[in-house]
């Protein structure tokens, strides 16, 4: 038994280290052989690898100087657990000494030593306790949450809430007050039927409650010149269009247009595209000085979709004035509803109407006509042209016009042909030609489609379009 040179503690034979952490020269037993390999497997990952054992002292070098071994330094164990005793393996038969395992060290978050060194003091290495945990690098301080409103935050936050809401209510009470303090101007319209079939006109009461301002309120009195009147907005529809107007005074003052009736035309290159006349009766158009606003409804509007180039507006007065020169400022004639008839309309001027409303048509359906009809057999429904006396009617363009719409409403698809865009119909005469824009490639099946909707053979009949000249193009049903 041999004592432990650090603190004369007796050891065991085949202890290796003291408990107070001293390395002790191995003991034999007079047994020269190598002990025996550890049973504990260097591959099993749950035991630690046990130490090379190796002869103490060193074997001699070649060199003749020897280099003294480190004295090994007495690590300080406060602190820290005190090592097991480790236990010898059972002999297995070679030798009487064999060589323990090392105890696996018992500090947090450290790996065991390598299992061998190259240099001749690796026991000692091997034995020292692992040092120091190295504190990890300082990681960035993570963001911090948003504080949430505590009790007083979040009172804070709904009393400027609800004076917020408070504060807009009360805005808008003292809005709508005020709005209501200025009573509005009161426009009774009310249509009458004069005599003579010259349309129906419509009344406003005076402006009393609040009159146009001009300086001093000075009477309104005629002016010299002409009004101007400008086209504000439309709404094309074929059936009654409206038409919105400002008529504009060319004095400063205002004027008045004191007669019986007033001659409207809005028109583009083509012509006309409506056109009415209407009956103000005895009470003059009193225009304030900002202009007087008015809308009118015609009886027909001469185009198949309101596709209009640039329109132009003709405003004539009708008959003789009625004397009224001055009237008082406030008697200004505000907003009002006229509905225009055509009865007193010229001749004249209706036929450039029609005129101008088969021209547009043709021009919107001339694509459909090129592009699904040329070339093939369709139903032909109508062929009239201008002065042509049939069926207790003599046609002008303001007849034809009515009954291609008439037509277009019995037959959506119903399209309008100039007979002197093609030259498979005659030239004797320029042809309005309406047609169902139905395309077979036989004349039987254009008439069955007359067959079909009981039109007569004077009324319905096969046309092969193109230009391929007027013979064998037309055949009728027996």
């Amino acid at each position: 038994m041999a004592l432990c040179p650090n603190c004369n503690t007796k050891l065991t034979d085949g202890t290796l280290v003291c408990h107070c952490g001293h390395h002790v020269a191995p003991q034999t037993t007079g047994d020269p052989s190598p002990p025996a390999v550890s049973p504990a497997s260097s591959t099993d990952p749950t035991v630690p690898p046990a130490p090379r054992r190796i002869t103490w002292p060193p074997p001699a070098q070649p060199t003749t100087a020897q280099t003294p071994p480190p004295p090994v330094v007495a690590l300080p164990t406060a602190g820290l657990a005190t090592p097991p005793t480790p236990v010898a393996p059972a002999p297995t038969g070679f030798d009487t000494a064999q060589t323990p395992a090392a105890p696996a060290p018992d500090y947090p978050n450290q790996a065991a030593p390598p299992p061998s060194h190259a240099n001749p003091y690796d026991i000692a290495e091997q034995m020292m306790p692992p040092p120091a945990a190295i504190p990890p690098a300082s990681q960035p301080e993570p963001t911090k949450p948003a504080k949430k409103l505590g009790g007083a935050g979040l009172v804070v936050a709904l009393v400027a809430a609800g004076v917020l809401i408070v504060s807009g209510l009360g805005v808008g009470i003292w809005w709508f007050a005020q709005r209501d303090a200025v009573p509005p101007v009161n426009v009774a319209v009310t249509p009458t039927n004069t005599a003579g079939g010259q349309g129906t006109k419509g009344h406003t009461q005076p402006n009393t409650t609040n009159p146009p301002q001009t300086p001093d309120n000075a009477p309104i009195t005629k002016c010299a010149n002409p009004p101007k009147v400008k086209l504000d907005s439309l709404y094309p529809t074929v059936d009654r269009p409206s038409f919105e107007f400002t008529i504009e005074p060319s004095c400063p003052d205002g004027d008045i247009l004191d007669y019986q009736s007033f001659f409207f035309e809005v028109s583009d290159a083509d012509g006309p595209a409506v056109l009415g006349t209407v009956d103000v009766g005895n009470e003059p158009w009193v225009i304030a000085p900002d202009g007087m606003q008015m809308e009118v409804l015609f009886p027909v509007l001469y185009s198949p979709d309101g596709d209009f180039g640039y329109l132009e507006v003709t405003f004539t007065p009708v008959g003789n004035p009625t004397g009224v020169d001055s009237v008082p400022a406030d008697a200004a004639t505000g907003w009002q509803l006229w509905i225009a008839d055509d009865a007193a309309v010229t001749v004249a001027d209706l036929s450039r109407a029609g005129t101008a409303a088969l021209n547009r048509q043709v021009t919107a359906d001339r694509r459909t006509v090129v592009n699904e009809m040329t070339g093939y057999w369709s139903p032909q429904i109508s062929s009239k042209y201008v002065g042509l006396d049939a069926e207790g009617v003599i046609w002008g363009p303001l007849e034809i016009w009515r009954e291609f719409l008439a037509l277009k409403d019995q037959y959506p698809y119903a399209v309008l042909i100039d007979s002197t865009d093609w030259s498979c119909y005659r030239s004797d005469y320029q042809y309005w030609v309406t047609a169902v824009a139905n395309a077979y490639t036989t004349a039987e099946g254009a008439l069955d489609w007359c067959n079909a909707n009981n039109r007569d053979r004077d009324h319905c009949y096969a046309k092969l379009i193109g230009n391929m000249g007027p013979d064998g193009t037309t055949v009728y049903n027996d």
